[in-house]
């Protein structure tokens, strides 16, 4: 059975999904001194978007790597912890826009609880080209 995510334990659940983005999580500790969880959380967009292009690159790890990420994003955007949900949808996947063009292919891979939360972002700012220029 599996823990439900929350924000308390977030954190863990993250690094435990994706023990590949640890030297990122550790990394952004040593450089603030201490968890910032929205900026952590924009560098996992960072590295998702890392993932992806090495994935279309033929990456068959990175893929796999990508996969487990985006799983977990799925997850913690069905939470029943609001807080979860929201940094999940405004730390992940609103900073997706940073793809691009790139993004219509993207959003094919995420799962439906996630493509519906970034819908709704893109609603929010008026459409998903609109977003690059808020």
């Amino acid at each position: 059975m599996t823990l439900q995510v929350t924000i308390l334990n977030v954190d863990a659940a993250l690094l435990n999904h994706v023990p590949e983005f640890r030297e990122a999580s550790d990394a952004h500790i040593a450089e603030w001194g201490e968890l910032i969880r929205y900026v952590l959380w924009g560098d996992l967009t960072l590295y998702a978007i890392r993932l992806y292009r090495e994935s279309q690159a033929g990456d068959a790890q990175a893929n796999a790597t990508l996969t487990r990420l985006l799983a977990f994003i799925e997850e913690c955007v069905q939470t029943s912890d609001n807080e979860v949900v929201t940094l999940a949808m405004f730390g992940f996947l609103e900073n997706l826009h940073l793809m691009g063009d790139e993004l219509i292919h993207f959003r094919l891979l995420l799962g439906q609880h996630s493509l519906k939360a970034l819908q709704d972002i893109e609603g929010f700012w008026g459409g998903s080209r609109n977003m690059l220029n808020a």
